[in-house]
């Protein structure tokens, strides 16, 4: 679309300078399932912690991504089991440096897993 400026430079004999725009980048999708299933997570821990059957803390929001860190770090009385929990969506992707954090974990013998389901979750700590 031309502007006064565009036809005073066609006037002037100019060449006409028109800022082409660039497309946009595309967004990242946010994984909807993953939130639902941090939604539906959060009142069972919370319950299970007030029958002293875990202890547990949301580790996700303090790093926002940049840290790599899980989003839950889990300690069950039920069944001596403390480690890592990253929730992932059933499409979710697994990024190169959670990857590297989970490798990182194993190496160390430090519990680590990827949830894909409420179910696996339950499974690691009621046994």
């Amino acid at each position: 679309m031309a502007t006064i400026k565009h036809i005073a430079e066609i006037q002037k004999g100019l060449p006409l300078t028109i800022k082409i725009k660039k497309p946009r980048k595309e967004h990242k999708v946010y994984d909807f399932a993953e939130k639902k299933m941090r939604q539906e997570l959060s009142p069972i821990l919370r319950k299970l912690k007030r029958q002293g059957k875990i202890e547990f803390w949301r580790i996700e929001p303090w790093g926002s991504g940049e840290w790599n860190i899980p989003d839950y770090w889990v300690f069950s009385f039920i069944t001596n089991w403390a480690g890592w929990i990253e929730l992932k969506s059933k499409i979710g992707i697994i990024r190169p440096k959670q990857q590297k954090f989970a490798d990182n974990c194993y190496r160390m013998g430090v519990k680590h897993i990827f949830a894909r389901s409420i179910n696996n979750i339950m499974e690691v700590i009621n046994g």
